[in-house]
């Protein structure tokens, strides 16, 4: 086995020696020096290794990282979208549970038999503010007041002609409620039906089959006799004037009949959107031209 030898100088120092020439020799075993655990070449060798290993490129990266992108921009919007609707079925749930059970103190502290007899006893005031009674409320709004975040108008959920060509809109007002969550309640009732269905006749446009009020000729509109059994109905809009502001979304509506709470698809299927959590309407603006 060949072993290194130096030859001093004078001064003592090891003449030069080649590096590789090093890495080449290995050193004598004796009693009195352990065998390595790796020789000097096996290090450098590993060295070489480790730093010849290839890593990403910048171009694989920026392929990479536009790959992410394009997958996040395609799906985000959809997460979003359902997290948002989750919300909004949450918040519907909450403020129908708390109405309801208003409404039912209300009918057992009063000895109502019905609800045709608690709203028919009372004006539209009065049994709103029966109802709030039973509600945690932080501010109460009196019909044509512009309290409770103001009159803003609100979007059905499909689009309605408004009987000229345009889009037909609600509007927030009445006798009215804001909750400590931002939800409103509204009541309208006006006493429009009597006895024990509730029985309320009036009169309504005609209109064509595009929805167009149809003209008497002599300047005015040609109105019909209609006939409805409902007792009043009751709004919700779950997150008040800053929300998106349509019925099927945020807005719902109970029809109160004589002896049932039921949903009014006028509006929106408040019950459906509980029992199915998907929200049912149209997006368009309040700007378009109706077109049906």
């Amino acid at each position: 086995m060949p072993s290194l030898t130096t030859t001093l100088r004078p001064e003592g120092r090891f003449k030069d020696i080649s590096f590789f020439d090093v890495l080449s020799i290995e050193t004598p075993l004796g009693a009195d020096c352990p065998p390595p655990e790796r020789s000097i070449l096996g290090h450098f060798q590993t060295f070489k290794q480790i730093k010849n290993r290839s890593g990403f490129t910048l171009a694989e990266v920026l392929i990479t990282l536009g790959i992410i992108g394009a997958v996040a921009a395609l799906t985000l919007p959809n997460l979003v979208a359902k997290y948002q609707e989750m919300v909004a079925v949450v918040r519907l749930k909450k403020a129908y549970s708390t109405l309801a059970n208003a409404i039912n103190k209300v009918m057992a502290d009063e000895g109502y038999s019905n609800y045709a007899e608690m709203f028919n006893s009372n004006t539209e005031a009065e049994v709103a503010d029966k109802i709030f009674a039973q509600l945690n409320i932080v501010e109460r709004c009196a019909y044509n007041t512009n309290g409770c975040g103001g009159k803003y108008r609100i979007k059905y959920k499909n689009k309605k002609n408004d009987g000229k060509g345009g889009i037909a809109a609600g509007t927030m007002d009445g006798e009215r409620a804001i909750l400590p969550d931002g939800t409103i309640i509204r009541i309208v009732s006006d006493q429009r039906g009597s006895g024990s269905d509730c029985k309320w006749e009036y009169l309504e446009h005609k209109t064509d089959a595009d929805g167009n009020w149809i003209s008497d000729g002599k300047g005015g509109w040609e109105m019909e006799d209609r006939v409805s059994y409902v007792c009043a109905d009751i709004f919700i809009d779950t997150d008040g004037p800053k929300g998106k502001n349509q019925f099927g979304y945020d807005n719902f509506s109970i029809e109160v009949k004589p002896a049932a709470l039921e949903q009014k698809t006028y509006y929106a299927n408040l019950f459906d959107t509980m029992r199915t959590g998907k929200l049912n309407y149209e997006n368009y603006s309040l700007d378009d031209k109706f077109e049906d």
